[in-house]
């Protein structure tokens, strides 16, 4: 399906005229760059497109803007509704209709929902009608959109605020329809050390379906927040950050990936930043049999004692005991001698197995919880990043990734998304994950709303994922010897965001987003649509009466570069182009460090603008290719084997003119051989180029280098797509039949 298909499918009626013109600002650039050539537009055309996209960049920012507006005031006046009924007697109450304010509610929470799919589609049709303006006219105003973009944000609105108010709202419903499910506010006393047997299911989640997933959890259980106490400068949800230990041989990697009885798991975790916070989590999770989970224990040290910790010495897991003692409480004397039994039980494990910081995870985490109630948990991390910790772990790796022995690396806290790591040593990982923890009692059956949420097709599951396998499957792929099953389903390739000596300025990071924007935007598909074919890749234009669809298309990564011949020669006049249609929008960007300066009429555009270069990156071959190609091949040896196998049979045993028959039959049989052989070698050498075929616009191929030219000793011409070789085998065929017949016959 086609991008603007699948906009006008996706558009919400009552916002149509919202939406951005995509088909029509995109006739207006076919219209102008029909011939084969890259045309270059002229004044007019170029202030034209121009002039139109920009109004309709501002006409999104400000229709989100003023949605945001009355959804807040809505959320706002239903709050004021609820202290206002909280006021009055209980005799009044009764005059309060639930039914009128649950369908308020639920009305909020998908109006934020619709709001977010506007404003995720919206973002999608600008970024490909600037993409396809700069694939087919000589001059590229990515740049200054971009910046246009980071002006006008509606496309990265944060709707967590917005959520928590409706968590409120919804906590209100649920008080009165089961008011038994309304337990206390406060959480229950953290002691020194705590123990946990959970049994947990994980779901994955694309990126385009968290807001949803989000609102559909609310309606059952508010969202989890453990200090009510907000700081303007704190974020709702701090990061949560994990390092985990390992050895040279990943020996705590194989036991969990073999599904060992006992295997641990060593973190130490965090939450928020390292300069907020000095509690550290040491934390092991052990595997259970099947049906029982995983035991997880803790305690918690001070930062400053965890590398003392880590090397063996008792003098933090004593102090931190003492103080445990301090509080004269009944149960001190229990839980310090707990926590040191524990403390020193997990550094006797660090010690014997020689374990050491191999790599940390970062992300967020949205949990959702009536509080103090445990039947019921669900959480949602985003934004997860692996990244390599280990420091001369093995011995052909001399890289210094924590200097001064510290215990993890001072280079990276909470700067997601972390521009400042090498790209060798991050992932980020392409979904969001849902875990969903149940504490039921025994024969008590799942609530239905989790049954329908499962079935939605919002999640996927993901059964015995762990981010301690991952990270350490993706971060040493080349070290591992067994990887887990889940693997399979990471069919989305990682983001693509700049490397440590690149620019780590907003405009380079929507640069990358812009360069792969299938995976950065996501729009919330019909159920039974893949997110492939929802927003398709690029939708380029197919020159003779643009019929491109998802088939045809370019990988996302590939992009068709301008020759430097054209664009030197358009570069005088394209300029005096830009200079006067750009006044306006420039105007708009100049409070930017990389906009454009002014100097009369003039403008001095932003670096890299005039002559543009794109990076070629390499397309991955699939494994699938080459068996087709194989399949391909086997097909025309079984066509040519049985033909051979019947005109032998013909040569052996019949009469003269079964002989003259069976000779011509002989000759097809090795036509076809012949043929099957040159195709398959030729579209293996294609694969092997990493070129756009065999399906691709290559038209006749001449293969002057190939085997086929090696044996027949002269140009050997195939098509790719497979239509003339086909053609001409079932023609010689039907002549070989047919001359048999007639001589039969006659």
């Amino acid at each position: 399906m086609k991008f603007g298909a699948t906009l006008k499918h996706l558009e919400i009626p009552e916002w149509e005229d919202k939406y951005v013109s995509y088909n029509t600002i995109k006739k207006l650039l076919k219209s102008s760059t029909e011939s084969k050539q890259k045309a270059v537009f002229g004044e007019t055309e170029e202030e034209e497109f121009v002039t139109q996209l920009d109004s309709e960049l501002e006409k999104v920012q400000a229709f989100h803007s003023q949605q945001m507006e009355e959804i807040r005031q809505s959320i706002d006046k239903c709050a004021a509704q609820i202290d206002a009924i909280d006021n009055l007697e209980e005799s009044s109450k009764e005059h309060f209709d639930l039914n009128t304010y649950a369908k308020q509610v639920n009305h909020l929470a998908d109006w934020i929902n619709k709001l977010s799919n506007y404003a995720q589609v919206n973002y999608t049709a600008i970024i490909k009608l600037v993409k396809k303006h700069d694939r087919h006219v000589s001059y590229r105003v990515r740049p200054l959109f971009l910046i246009r973009l980071k002006q006008c944000p509606f496309w990265k609105q944060d709707y967590e605020p917005l959520l928590l108010q409706l968590s409120d709202l919804f906590r209100v419903i649920r008080s009165e329809i089961n008011p038994i499910d309304v337990l206390s506010s406060s959480m229950p006393q953290q002691r020194a050390t705590e123990q946990f047997l959970r049994k947990s299911t994980k779901y994955l989640v694309t990126l385009d379906n968290v807001l949803e997933l989000k609102t559909s959890i609310l309606r059952h259980l508010p969202m989890l927040v453990y200090d009510n106490t907000h700081k303007s400068n704190k974020p709702m949800n701090p990061p949560i950050t994990s390092v985990y230990l390992d050895n040279s041989e990943l020996e705590l990697y194989n036991a969990k990936v073999d599904k060992e009885d006992g295997a641990q798991v060593i973190r130490l975790r965090w939450y928020g930043s390292t300069k907020d916070t000095n509690k550290i989590y040491v934390e092991r999770k052990i595997q259970q049999e099947e049906d029982k989970g995983e035991l997880k224990d803790r305690f918690m040290l001070k930062e400053k004692y965890i590398k003392d910790y880590l090397d063996g010495s008792k003098d933090g897991i004593q102090k931190a005991a003492n103080k445990i003692m301090v509080k004269h409480s009944s149960s001190a004397q229990e839980e310090a001698d707990a926590f040191e039994n524990l403390a020193t039980e997990l550094q006797g494990v660090i010690k014997t197995k020689n374990l050491q910081p191999v790599h940390r995870t970062y992300y967020t985490r949205t949990a959702f919880q009536i509080p103090g109630d445990s039947r019921f948990r669900l959480s949602l991390d985003t934004n997860l990043t692996l990244i390599r910790e280990d420091d001369h772990l093995f011995p052909d790796d001399n890289t210094v990734r924590r200097p001064n022995g510290t215990w993890r690396r001072p280079d990276v806290d909470v700067n997601f998304p972390f521009t400042n790591v090498a790209s060798e040593d991050i992932r980020r990982f392409p979904y969001a994950i849902l875990e969903i923890k149940l504490n039921l009692p025994s024969g008590a059956k799942t609530p239905q709303w989790i049954d329908d949420l499962i079935a939605s097709g919002l999640v996927e599951e993901a059964p015995k994922f762990s981010k301690f396998v991952h990270a350490t499957a993706v971060l040493f792929e080349r070290r591992v010897q067994l990887l887990p099953f889940w693997l399979a389903q990471m069919d989305t390739e990682e983001e693509d965001f700049p490397t440590s000596h690149q620019s780590v300025d907003v405009i380079s990071v929507l640069s990358r987003k812009y360069s792969n924007l299938s995976k950065d935007v996501g729009v919330q598909t019909p159920r039974g649509t893949t997110k492939s074919q929802a927003l398709g890749q690029v939708d380029y234009f197919n020159q003779e009466n643009d019929k491109s669809t998802i088939h045809d298309m370019p990988s996302r990564k590939s992009t068709a570069t301008l020759p430097h011949t054209a664009a030197n020669q358009a570069n005088f006049s394209i300029s005096k182009t830009i200079s006067s249609s750009f006044n306006a929008l420039t105007a708009k960007v100049s409070t930017c460090d990389q906009t454009a300066q002014h100097t009369g009429k003039s403008v001095i555009l932003p670096p890299g603008v005039r002559i543009p270069k794109k990076v070629q990156t390499v397309v991955r071959v699939e494994p699938k290719v080459f068996f087709a190609n194989e399949r391909t091949f086997f097909s025309w040896m079984s066509f040519a084997v049985l033909l051979g196998s019947f005109s032998i049979a013909l040569v052996n045993t019949g009469d003269r003119i079964g002989k003259i028959c069976g000779l011509m039959y002989t000759m097809v049989s090795l036509s076809t051989l012949i043929y099957g052989c040159g195709l398959y070698y030729r579209r293996y050498e294609l694969i092997m180029a990493r070129a756009s075929g065999p399906y691709g616009n290559y038209g006749l191929f001449r293969c002057d280098t190939s085997l086929c030219t090696r044996l027949i000793g002269t140009d050997f011409i195939l098509i790719t797509d497979d239509i003339l070789g086909p053609t001409v085998i079932c023609v010689a065929l039907l002549i070989a039949v047919g001359i048999n017949a007639y001589c039969k016959h006659f």
